[in-house]
């Protein structure tokens, strides 16, 4: 039942929350484009003539790893790309509104800025009435909304214009439910209809949109009957024969079908997804939800996880003991709360539907409304402090203060922190790409070979990143690796050189297996691009040792530049003789969490 707000002191502390909630991420004003935001720019700008990347899909990266393909020869897959590689995501509703922006402020990259604020704001409002609508005291609806606003989780999908589809997938999760609740208040079709209509938004803002599902299939095991006085048997009937699950449901088949049979899906070591590598999605989620709930309950930084694989299971290991513990406090406060047991399900549900991506904070944002809600649930539930204590209003009291700490106490500077340094790589990437020794000459086309990089993501980034940047459409830049790793460069004849690697193999690092599909092949493998031939000299299993690099022209030639790290900067490199080696450097990173 919709409960209104009591006094206009609530509305207006309700307004001051969320108003902080957005000027928490103001900042982000300043970031500018970064990584894939070039991608973006480069399509809604017709920089890359051939390509497949449609203007109102941005995110159908259609790839095909061979020489002719505008996509891969523009340089947004390496070289190692397994033939099967795929990552063509539907997401047509983020797209748009970046679309809309680019006809509105074109290159002001500020402006993209204002509109993901707008809508963290609108995400926010939503929430608020949904906290609302679901029968919370206000109390604890003003609890929740502390800890979605400030929640630290928002940074990157508010602050990375490419990111945004998290942003809008979890606004519309809300709305499709707060529309279900209004259909089963008022019995209007017209809220179930928009209800669906907020459901398929989601979908197409991002794949994890379809979590609104069981959510749903939640809510009418919550909500959709007289509280408290059903039987187990009654229940399950009760969400078995609901139209509304039905209704959903079948919008889901739908686009479950359309999704696939249009080819959509990724095909990729990093982006399992269940029809095409079911047993790594599955271990997978292993980890996505500790992950999601210490990040959410503890505020620890899973972010970290991908760079270091002791810290993952560090992170794994102090889940083991802390999630539980939380669980029973929480559990022995809320017990009997069918508001709770929503929130709960919300949490687990929207975390389960981040399988398929990668383990990083800015993937937990849906799933903070269900845990803000929990812990809003449980401290307006906490005993007063006059209190005898026992054992268990101890529990309750110290679960309380760590909660206000870890979700809002901390949640305004871990913003800042993280903000900062997501700003400073990115800029620092961008500004790298940028100020790299490369001529502009559009009469004499330049092909560029990168060495290394001290950033992966700015490696990655690197070509798209150039070719908006400088407006240049004629240079071509090959990396030759997304790492840092010292190299061994020998130059065998005229137009051959070999490169080995001096730590890790290459396509071993997280960012450089995000364009694999399977284990390392063995050698005598070969890979072609537009500029050369990379062969397989040795394998291991988790990539290659040394590769041998066959160019259509003489290493020497003038259409070519080889760029090595040197000095601050991507420097221009002549290649050895032919028969002589030398020595690349490891690059050191510009901080100690640069990927």
């Amino acid at each position: 039942m919709t409960v209104a707000p009591s006094s206009r002191r609530t509305t207006l502390v309700a307004a001051l929350l969320i108003a902080a909630g957005v000027a928490n991420n103001l900042p982000s004003f300043r970031w500018g484009f970064i990584w894939d935001d070039f991608i973006h720019q480069a399509v809604l700008r017709g920089d890359l003539p051939g390509a497949r990347l449609p203007r109102w899909n941005l995110y159908d990266f259609a790839i095909t790893p061979r020489p002719g393909d505008a996509t891969f020869d523009a340089g947004i897959a390496p070289w190692w790309t397994d033939p099967d590689f795929k990552a063509r995501f539907f997401r047509p509703v983020a797209s748009l509104t970046i679309w809309l922006d680019y006809a509105i402020y074109h290159n002001w990259a500020p402006g993209y800025h204002v509109t993901s604020l707008a809508l963290l704001g609108v995400f926010l409002v939503l929430a608020w009435k949904l906290y609302y609508a679901l029968g919370a005291p206000l109390r604890a609806a003003l609890w929740a909304l502390a800890f979605l606003a400030l929640d630290d989780v928002h940074c990157m999908p508010v602050g990375w214009i490419a990111n945004r589809n998290t942003l809008l997938a979890a606004l519309f999760v809300v709305a499709t439910v707060l529309c279900v609740d209004r259909n089963r208040e008022t019995r209007r079709a017209r809220w179930l209809l928009a209800g669906l209509a907020c459901f398929l938004l989601a979908c197409g803002s991002k794949e994890s949109g379809v979590a609104a599902l069981p959510i749903i299939g939640a809510y009418v095991l919550f909500f959709g009957g007289p509280a408290g006085t059903e039987t187990l048997r009654a229940r399950v009937h009760r969400v078995v024969s609901s139209r509304v699950l039905w209704s959903f449901g079948l919008a889901a088949v739908a686009y479950a079908a359309f999704y696939v049979a249009a080819g959509y899906g990724s095909r990729s070591v990093t982006y399992p997804v269940p029809w095409h590598d079911p047993m790594r999605f599955l271990s997978r989620l292993a980890w996505v939800v500790p992950a999601g709930l210490m990040h959410l309950t503890y505020a620890a930084v899973t972010d970290f996880m991908a760079l270091n694989a002791r810290w993952a299971w560090q992170l794994l290991t102090a889940s083991a003991i802390l999630l539980p513990a939380a669980g029973f406090v929480l559990a022995r406060g809320l017990r009997g709360s069918r508001v709770a047991g929503l929130a709960v399900a919300w949490a687990l549900f929207a975390l389960l539907a981040e399988g398929g991506g990668d383990i990083s904070d800015r993937l937990w944002m849906n799933a903070a409304v269900g845990t803000a809600l929990l812990f809003g649930l449980f401290l307006d539930r906490l005993p007063p402090l006059r209190q005898r204590l026992t054992l268990g209003r101890a529990a309750a009291l110290t679960m309380g203060g760590v909660l206000i700490l870890t979700g809002i106490v901390a949640a305004v500077p871990m913003t800042k922190i993280r903000r900062d340094l997501c700003s400073s790589l990115g800029g620092t990437d961008r500004a790298n790409s940028l100020n790299a020794d490369i001529d502009i000459d559009p009469a004499h086309p330049l092909d560029v070979f990168a060495l290394n990089s001290p950033s992966s993501m700015g490696a990655m980034s690197l070509s798209l990143t150039w070719r908006v940047g400088h407006d240049d459409l004629h240079t071509r830049i090959f990396p030759l690796q997304l790492g840092r790793r010292p190299l061994t460069w020998t130059r065998d004849d005229e137009r051959t050189m070999t490169l080995t690697s001096g730590a890790i193999p290459f396509r071993a690092n997280p960012f450089e297996r995000v364009f694999c599909t399977r284990a390392a092949p063995p050698a005598g493998t070969t890979f072609t691009t537009a500029a050369f031939t990379a062969t397989v000299l040795a394998s291991e299993p988790a990539g290659f040792r040394t590769v041998r690099f066959q160019f259509h022209k003489s290493l020497d030639d003038p259409s070519y530049r080889f760029l090595a790290w040197r000095d601050g900067r991507l420097c221009r490199t002549a290649p050895p003789p032919v028969g002589d080696t030398v020595q690349v450097p490891e690059v050191p990173p510009p901080t100690p969490y640069t990927p």
